[in-house]
């Protein structure tokens, strides 16, 4: 009779497993059950696509074995631009994430620019080889040269001329993001030399559509006054130069040298100071003034929507001692900092998030 009661208790208690599970327990199983479904799926679409492997096959055609390059077609040298690049471009992004390093800004713009005259430099010399019939005819592999006036274009086939707006589009873009980080100035910089890009590339699109419609077979542009835009990229160079000044103007205003009587007097002494971010790269002003052992309290505006700034006091210009570290505040936004009294002295202050920002309390 015990074993039959013990029978029934484990038979209890497989049922209840199921009627009444641990969702807790089962909870954990949720991922595998994904898998399997992924698996399923997988499965399924493959077992589907062997059955119309006749339907599925390539339409690419076979691969040349003869180790030529065919007559009449270029094949691009291989380049190390953009890498290079793309190097650069991951140094800027790094700068940004280590609050905006200049050292790393600097290098990665650098690269940069150095990557896309190279790219130019590359593209212009190959194009210009295939114009005069050279057809990388000194490379080995490739179809042999060619005399000049011999390379002639077949009919119904377009090549179009060199353009800088590709490249010139995307630095305007550069700009407009990079503005969201140090101020709307290059915002509304990036915006406008995206829109020149955009209309010195349809003008340059329909003078072809033009030359094809009165000649019936476009012809790549050979006039270099007419392939360089010489009209719009100033007004877009103009754009790039005014944005960057604009943005820079804080911290280049903050470099002149002041007058003697300014630096006599200093700024007004004050218990309750007023300190402003506007960009990532300076506080609106480098000097505050408060009384020497005396408590006082800082306004801080973050006026720099989306992006996180606050105020960090140190006790020596070498700053191995903090002694006053702010609540980080979002911006568009408003808080008061109360610190303890000072003694008298000169006190560096930094924003944690972005160290660039920097200025000085002076305590007398």
């Amino acid at each position: 009779m015990d074993l039959l009661f013990e029978i029934w208790d484990a038979i209890l208690g497989i049922v209840s497993q199921i009627v009444t599970p641990l969702w807790s327990t089962l909870l954990q199983y949720i991922p595998l059950l994904f898998f399997g479904l992924i698996a399923l799926v997988v499965a399924v679409t493959v077992r589907s696509w062997r059955r119309n492997a006749a339907r599925n096959r390539t339409r690419v055609p076979r691969r040349l074995t003869s180790g030529a390059t065919p007559a009449g077609m270029h094949l691009p040298d291989p380049s190390p631009w953009p890498l290079v690049g793309s190097a650069g471009g991951a140094l800027i992004f790094l700068s940004l994430v280590f609050g905006l390093n200049l050292i790393l800004l600097a290098l990665g713009l650098g690269i940069g620019v150095i990557a896309a005259l190279g790219w130019l430099r590359d593209a212009g010399r190959e194009y210009r080889v295939t114009e005069h019939g050279h057809h990388d005819g000194d490379h080995a592999g490739h179809a042999p040269a060619l005399e000049p006036g011999e390379l002639q274009i077949p009919d119904g086939v377009h090549l179009p001329p060199p353009s800088p707006w590709p490249f010139l589009g995307p630095v305007g873009l550069f700009f407009a993001f990079l503005g969201l980080v140090l101020g709307p100035a290059l915002i509304v910089g990036g915006l406008l030399m995206g829109l020149v890009a955009a209309i010195g590339w349809m003008r340059d699109a329909n003078r072809e559509l033009t030359d094809i419609e009165e000649g019936g077979h476009a012809e790549p542009e050979r006039d270099p006054a007419r392939v360089f835009p010489h009209a719009l990229v100033p007004v877009y160079a103009t754009i790039g130069v005014l944005a960057i000044l604009i943005t820079l103007a804080p911290t280049l205003l903050g470099l002149l040298p002041t007058t003697e009587e300014a630096v006599a007097t200093g700024p007004e002494r004050t218990t309750t100071p007023t300190v402003s971010a506007v960009s990532v790269l300076s506080f609106d002003q480098s000097e505050i003034a408060v009384p020497a052992d005396t408590a006082f309290t800082i306004t801080f505006e973050n006026n720099q929507d989306g992006v996180p700034h606050n105020i960090e006091i140190f006790a020596d210009a070498a700053k191995s001692e903090v002694v006053f570290n702010g609540e980080l505040v979002t911006g568009i936004a408003t808080i008061e900092y109360a610190i303890d009294p000072l003694a008298a002295g000169q006190y560096p202050f930094i924003c944690s998030v972005h160290p660039i920002m920097a200025g000085v309390i002076d305590v007398g």
